[in-house]
């Protein structure tokens, strides 16, 4: 069970977010990574077949909803075949649909190999969807498509389509009717709406939407011909602390880098985390109430 949220900020910037949660028939664990960086190179080909420098090298962001085994198959198959993409110049399409399309052919071939069909699946739903986000060579800044699922005619189609061109948020996955529910009054930002959803689900539906919030977030520009943007994961700083003990936790793919048992030593490899900080001033108020001795604050990410 997944929900997937996408959405614009700051005017270009787009951002994606999940939840962490990985679903089997009784069972549930909150360490599942549905929010992944993957690097991008393209080399120009000339008419004589002579390789030209590489012309693109950025990082594309991935979100999966869908089967977990499926979809993360198909996404280190993916990865592979980003790293070493070739175009030739005045031929081939430029442009992030186009970085999008060798995606899809990757994500059917897949699904076929594995051979597994859900019969009871509707035409128009689909059985898994691949949002992508990155910098793209044609408008020169950053886009959205989503790569989703389909089977139809006996055999299964990875359908493409652009993302945020009449809104600036859209949703995917099992939660995304329940993300579409929610208040906006409540739960005025993407960040509000997911962690709505995880604590609807808090206590009753263990296998539903849940755990960690994980964000994604790409931003840049073109500079001299050459794409300077990134896609880059950050963590996410949870409140903690209903309890009148208010304390905050850092979630990176849903692994906590930084707590009191998991801190790595100064003579290790130090992660590169860019925290995301959505609920800071929930945190500021949970202290100041537990300094006034105010008690305990409802909502907020308890675990």
């Amino acid at each position: 069970m997944t929900l997937l949220v996408v959405e614009r900020f700051e005017g270009t910037g787009i951002r994606l977010l999940s939840d962490s949660r990985l679903s089997y028939p009784s069972k549930y664990v909150d360490a599942g990574v549905k929010v992944l960086a993957c690097p991008v190179r393209v080399w120009n080909v000339d008419e004589r077949g002579v390789q030209a420098p590489l012309i693109y090298d950025a990082t594309i962001g991935i979100g999966i909803a869908g089967s977990a085994l499926r979809a993360h198959s198909a996404v280190e198959a993916v990865r592979n075949v980003l790293l070493s993409l070739q175009r030739i110049e005045s031929y081939t399409d430029w442009s992030l649909h186009a970085i999008c399309r060798p995606i899809a052919r990757v994500v059917g071939e897949v699904a076929e190999e594995f051979g597994l069909q859900e019969k009871d699946l509707p035409p128009d739903q689909p059985e898994a969807a691949f949002v992508v986000i990155g910098l793209c060579p044609s408008t020169q800044k950053p886009r959205a498509y989503v790569i989703e699922l389909f089977w139809r005619e006996l055999k299964w189609h990875a359908d493409i389509r652009e993302l945020l061109l009449g809104s600036g948020r859209e949703f995917f996955g099992s939660g995304a009717a329940a993300a579409r529910a929610v208040d906006p009054s409540k739960a005025p930002n993407a960040f509000a709406i997911l962690r709505a959803v995880i604590d609807s689900n808090r206590g009753q539906n263990k296998t539903g939407v849940g755990g960690w919030i994980q964000c994604g977030e790409c931003i840049g520009a073109w500079v001299n011909d050459r794409p300077l943007g990134w896609f880059d994961v950050k963590a996410v700083r949870h409140v903690l602390g209903n309890d009148g003990e208010p304390r905050h936790t850092d979630r990176w793919s849903g692994i906590e880098w930084y707590g009191e048992s998991s801190t790595p030593g100064w003579s290790d490899l130090q992660p590169r985390v860019l925290v995301s900080n959505p609920f800071h001033e929930e945190y500021v108020a949970l202290i100041e109430k537990a300094a006034g001795g105010g008690g305990s604050e409802p909502g907020g990410n308890e675990r």
